[in-house]
C-alpha cells in the first residue's frame, strides 16, 4: 500500500474559501450542512448562520447560504425569524423580502429558498444558452 500525495493546492483553496466565508459572516460547511434538499434532480446544501440577535427582541436575523452541490454555485439570503405572541398564541414566521417569502416553519423556508435558487440558476442557464 502506497501513501497518496497530499492535495496541498486543494487544502489551500478550501482554507481560503473558509476564511473568506468567516470574514463575510457566511456559513460555509461543505462536510456537514444543516440540510441537503433535492430540487429538479440537483442537490442543494443549506447552511444557517445567525448574524444578529438581541436578548430582549423576539427577532433573529440569519444569513442562509444555498450551495448547489453539482456546480458549487452559492447564493446567500437574509432571513428574519420573528416570534409573535399575541393573546396566548405563539407563532413563528420566517421572512425573506428578496424572494417575497413569509412562511411558518424552517423547513418551508428552506424549500422556498432552494426553489428560488434553482429558478435563478435555471434562468441564468437559459440566458447563457446552456439549457
Amino acid at each position: 500500500m502506497t501513501q497518496q500525495p497530499t492535495p496541498v493546492k486543494f487544502r489551500v483553496q478550501m482554507a481560503q474559501e473558509h476564511d473568506r466565508a468567516k470574514i463575510h459572516g457566511v456559513p460555509y460547511n461543505l462536510v456537514k450542512p444543516d440540510a441537503v434538499i433535492t430540487n429538479a434532480g440537483h442537490d442543494y446544501s443549506v447552511d444557517w448562520f445567525q448574524v444578529e440577535f438581541d436578548n430582549m427582541s423576539p427577532t433573529r436575523i440569519y444569513s442562509v447560504t444555498i450551495i448547489c452541490r453539482d456546480t458549487g454555485h452559492r447564493v446567500s439570503y437574509r432571513v428574519i425569524e420573528k416570534n409573535r405572541r399575541a393573546r396566548g398564541r405563539h407563532a413563528v414566521h420566517f421572512n425573506c423580502a428578496f424572494i417575497g417569502m413569509n412562511v411558518r416553519s424552517r423547513e418551508e423556508a428552506q424549500d422556498a429558498l432552494v426553489a428560488a435558487t434553482a429558478a435563478a440558476r435555471h434562468d441564468t442557464l437559459l440566458v447563457e444558452g446552456v439549457a
